[in-house]
């Protein structure tokens, strides 16, 4: 990560306290032996309100249970073809970069799209956990389907972290199609890839939450619909995910794209013409 400051003091002491810090950080490790990753790691929202992009939408909430309240947005078209049910990353909220941009790409389709923000995101009250992702996904999609007055397919887009609650509700009754973007494969897998850039990991043992326990490629063969998987060539997560879950996917109309120069979740912009004929295409796939 950049530091947004110019050469000064500060950033000597900030390189100096990273020198003094990391190495006493992976000594105590080495003492412990263990290092726990609780579910709280995975999770970055923030409360931030202010919309940068110009377009309009409605804001829904909707209960979850007696203490969370989602916010959504939903966006509608006068004759869509169909509705994407967008779940996006671990971080930041509907309202920032790149959940926002992303949105504002695919509002180019002649499609509604119906966007959650988790508990403890943006507006959506209640406190961020990562088996939450599960609950808030499902009854988003519950509320959706509920107010889609046109019987509209749906199809499920899973982006990053999303890319786990994707998958859980894309097995569920009345889902046409499901799209994964910068997707995680299961709890080990991301572990691995974890240890791949982190090399001082391999010397301690990893532990989790079982909260943190999932398996996607063995969700992935409850999903019926076709399934279209994107990923960044230049993204730090594997490749390999993505084509567990390509040769997991049961559905003979599977697609895959591997996106040049692509990192993660950035289509959108690295490619925006072919990303929106992608998914234009796969859409009419989803609807015959």
């Amino acid at each position: 990560m950049k530091i947004p400051f110019k050469f000064s003091k500060y950033k000597i002491e900030f390189v100096v306290m990273k020198i003094l810090i990391a190495p006493l950080f992976i000594i105590s490790l080495f003492i412990a032996g263990c290092y726990t990753v609780d579910e709280g790691m995975f999770l970055q929202p923030t409360k931030l309100e202010k919309l940068t992009d110009n377009f309009k939408f409605n804001d829904v909430y909707f209960p979850v249970n007696d203490s969370v309240t989602l916010n959504a947005w939903y966006l509608t078209k006068e004759n869509p073809d169909a509705i994407i049910y967008f779940l996006h990353g671990n971080a930041r909220n509907l309202y920032c970069s790149p959940w926002t941009n992303i949105i504002n790409s695919l509002s180019a389709l002649n499609i509604d799209i119906f966007a959650i923000d988790y508990r403890g995101f943006g507006k959506s009250t209640g406190d961020p956990s990562f088996t939450g992702l599960y609950e808030d996904a499902e009854q988003g999609l519950l509320y959706l389907q509920k107010h889609n007055p046109q019987n509209k397919p749906i199809i499920v887009y899973g982006l990053s972290l999303g890319s786990i609650p994707a998958v859980k509700v894309a097995a569920k009754d009345g889902i046409s199609g499901l799209i994964l973007e910068g997707a995680i494969s299961s709890t080990e897998d991301a572990i691995s890839a974890t240890k791949s850039h982190f090399w001082w990991l391999n010397f301690v043992r990893l532990e989790y939450d079982t909260g943190l326990e999932f398996d996607c490629t063995k969700d992935i063969k409850q999903v019926k619909p076709p399934v279209f998987i994107i990923h960044g060539k230049q993204d730090n997560l594997p490749e390999s995910m993505s084509i567990k879950l390509l040769d997991s996917a049961v559905n003979s109309r599977k697609q895959y794209w591997l996106v040049e120069n692509g990192v993660h979740c950035d289509t959108y912009k690295i490619q925006p013409d072919e990303y929106v004929k992608k998914l234009s295409n796969f859409i009419k796939l989803c609807m015959k």
